[in-house]
C-alpha cells in the first residue's frame, strides 16, 4: 500500500492500519500506549533501524526517542510580540496581552530590584 506522502491532512485511521501492518504485524487492533520501558525501546530501535520500504518515512528517518522537547511547539503558539519597555527584550506570548508588572517572575513591586535573567519586567 502506498500512502500519499504529500497529503497535508492524512487519514489517521489509514496511517494507523499502515503502520500496524508494517511494523507490528497487525497485532495492535486498537490504540496501544506503552511506557518508555524496554518494550517501547525495543520497538523504537526496530522502527528507527528498519529497512522496510516505508513511503511515509522522512528522509532523515523517524528518529523516535524516549526524550521529548516541546520548546519549538510551545514557541510556535507565541505569535503576539512586544518590546519590553524596561529591558528592551522581545516578549513573545500565546495570548494577546502586553507585558506588565505582573509579569515579574519574582512577583516584586515596581520599585524593587529583580536580578532574575528571565524576568521581562524588572531588568
Amino acid at each position: 500500500m502506498e500512502v500519499d506522502v504529500l497529503d497535508q491532512h492524512p487519514d489517521i485511521h489509514e496511517l494507523f492500519c499502515y503502520y500496524n501492518a508494517l511494523y507490528f504485524e497487525d497485532i495492535l487492533g486498537a490504540c496501544l500506549v506503552t511506557s518508555h520501558g524496554n518494550e517501547f525501546q525495543n520497538l523504537m530501535k526496530k522502527i528507527n533501524c528498519s529497512t522496510v520500504v516505508d513511503y511515509q518515512r522522512p528522509p532523515a528517518g523517524y528518529g523516535i526517542t524516549i526524550y521529548h522537547n516541546l520548546f519549538d511547539e510551545v514557541d510556535s503558539y507565541r505569535v503576539h510580540h512586544w518590546m519590553c519597555n524596561n529591558c528592551g527584550d522581545l516578549v513573545k506570548r500565546a495570548m494577546n496581552r502586553e507585558p506588565s508588572p505582573n509579569d515579574c517572575v519574582q512577583r516584586l513591586k515596581e520599585d524593587q530590584v529583580c536580578n532574575n535573567p528571565s524576568c521581562h519586567w524588572h531588568r
